[in-house]
């Protein structure tokens, strides 16, 4: 497939770029040059010739592009609806006037779990949970979501909304507590859009994309006053070896994001878990 891949100079972007080499054909697409691609597009979704032009010939629609929270000292919420709402629509149009059938839209959990992430409480967190955006980021952000449903009873386009946890650049070995529910490995969350993008039995849905983690409410509970006890119950011995290595216990085992429904839909399955990353701090690798 030829993949138009939006925000390719990105994190998660040229994470997308990277695994889909030898895999797919890429357009990346940004407003800062990407570093790799079969074809490499500097520009913005605001401007929408380009969008058009970069999106021809395209089977799919990877769109990482976006405003975030480290842009809100720096643009207006003007500047975000303008991004992260017309800059998608246009991704739209050009899927209508190009016949490109699918969008893998990345949104984020701050859209249930809010900017502190406690809109909806320290708590388990599906794609049922109601919406709580709280700033322009996230409001954005599902403002966004409600267009695939539009496009989708109109032109029959299919998308799959990506809601990711907590990502950046460091390597999995050194996300640490992170992984037992705050932050996926940008590369796991590249692989899940290139399973979206791959999919054909995909309508509209939105996918939580998180870290593979065996936590229940009642663990969340109970972290907040002995992460230990937590630890202890499902990875066995883990506490001496965070302590061998001078890793200290902290409260952040919330909120937690189930993937039952990425795995099942997509047949994903994220590479970078805690249990891995304690294995790696024994070998040395962290």
């Amino acid at each position: 497939m030829r993949l138009l891949v939006t925000g390719a100079a990105g994190t998660l972007g040229s994470a997308i770029v990277e695994l889909a080499r030898g895999r797919h054909q890429t357009v990346a697409f940004d407003v800062v040059t990407p570093p790799a691609g079969d074809r490499i597009v500097t520009a913005s979704v605001t401007d929408r010739d380009a969008v058009f032009d970069a999106a021809a010939g395209c089977d799919a629609i990877l769109h990482t592009a976006g405003l975030h929270g480290a842009h809100a000292q720096t643009h207006s919420q003007a500047d975000y609806l303008t991004v992260n709402v017309i800059g998608v629509d246009h991704l739209y149009q050009a899927m209508v006037h190009h016949g490109i059938p699918r969008m893998v839209q990345s949104s984020t959990m701050e859209v249930v779990c809010g900017r502190d992430w406690m809109a909806n409480g320290a708590a388990i967190l599906d794609e049922r949970t109601c919406p709580r955006p709280d700033w322009i980021y996230p409001l954005t952000k599902h403002l966004a979501e409600q267009l695939a449903p539009f496009y989708y009873a109109r032109n029959g386009l299919t998308s799959a909304m990506l809601r990711y946890m907590t990502m950046d650049r460091r390597p999995w070995q050194q996300l640490g507590l992170e992984l037992c529910a705050r932050t996926v490995w940008r590369f796991d969350a590249a692989e899940a859009n290139l399973l979206a993008a791959e999919s054909q039995h995909l309508g509209v849905e939105v996918l939580h994309i998180g870290p593979d983690t065996p936590l229940t409410n009642q663990d969340i509970c109970q972290s907040r006053s002995s992460v230990e006890a937590v630890l202890e119950r499902h990875w066995p011995g883990s506490t001496a070896v965070l302590a061998r290595h001078d890793v200290k216990l902290r409260d952040c085992l919330w909120p937690v994001a189930p993937i039952d429904k990425a795995k099942r839909l997509l047949g994903w399955q994220p590479e970078a878990t805690f249990a891995g990353y304690l294995a790696a701090l024994e070998a040395g690798e962290s």
